[in-house]
C-alpha cells in the first residue's frame, strides 16, 4: 500500500512516469489495472490492493481539476452519486471533475438532458449542499488517507486498520 500512497503523492518522478506509461492512467490518482497475463510484474500485484487502500481515501479540494464530482469522496464524507442517484444517472459525464461542473464561481452541473419537473427537488437539494463550497484555484487537489489525523498514510496506520477489520487475531510480537 505504501507504493500506492507514493503514487498519489509524488509528481514528476521517473518511476511514476514509467509505471504510468506502461500501465496507462485510470485517474490522476491511480493507474489502469493490467489484465495481461504476463509482462506486468510487481505493479500488477500492488494494484490489487487499490480497492482496499482506496476505502480509506478522501480529498481536500483545491482547484478541482483531479477530483471526480460524482464518484470521489470530497464533500460531507460521502460520494454524490450515492446521495443523488437520480441526478447521477442524468450526468453527461459520470467521471467529470469538480472544475468541469463549475463555470467561474457558480455551479454548472452537466446533464445529458433537461430536467423533468419531478427531478428539480433533487437538483435544488444538491445545489443547496454545494452553495457554501468554493474552489481555491491557487491550490492543487490533495489525496488524503482517512485513518490518520493529518491525512497522511503510514504503514503503521494501515496495519492497525487492517487488524481492526480482520477477524483473525494472530499474535505478532515483532510488530508491536
Amino acid at each position: 500500500m505504501k507504493w500506492l500512497w507514493r503514487y498519489t503523492q509524488e509528481e514528476h518522478v521517473l518511476w511514476k512516469d514509467v509505471v504510468s506509461a506502461k500501465h496507462g492512467i485510470q485517474s490522476h490518482w491511480c493507474t489502469s489495472l493490467s489484465k495481461a497475463p504476463y509482462g506486468v510484474g510487481v505493479w500488477k500485484h500492488i494494484c490489487k490492493l487499490w480497492e482496499k487502500f482506496s476505502q480509506h481515501k478522501h480529498f481536500t479540494v483545491g482547484n478541482g481539476l483531479h477530483i471526480r464530482f460524482w464518484k470521489d469522496k470530497w464533500l460531507r464524507n460521502t460520494v454524490l452519486m450515492d446521495d443523488y442517484p437520480s441526478l447521477f444517472n442524468l450526468a453527461r459525464d459520470p467521471d467529470s471533475t469538480i472544475s468541469q461542473n463549475r463555470d467561474g464561481t457558480t455551479w454548472s452541473i452537466m446533464f445529458r438532458r433537461n430536467m423533468q419537473d419531478w427531478e428539480f427537488n433533487d437538483l435544488i437539494k444538491l445545489l443547496q449542499t454545494l452553495q457554501s463550497f468554493s474552489l481555491n484555484t491557487q491550490a492543487t487537489d490533495q489525496f488524503k488517507w482517512g485513518t490518520t489525523g493529518d491525512g497522511n498514510y503510514t504503514v503503521s496506520a494501515a496495519y492497525k486498520q487492517s487488524r481492526a477489520f480482520n477477524a483473525v487475531t494472530d499474535h505478532w510480537p515483532w510488530l508491536e
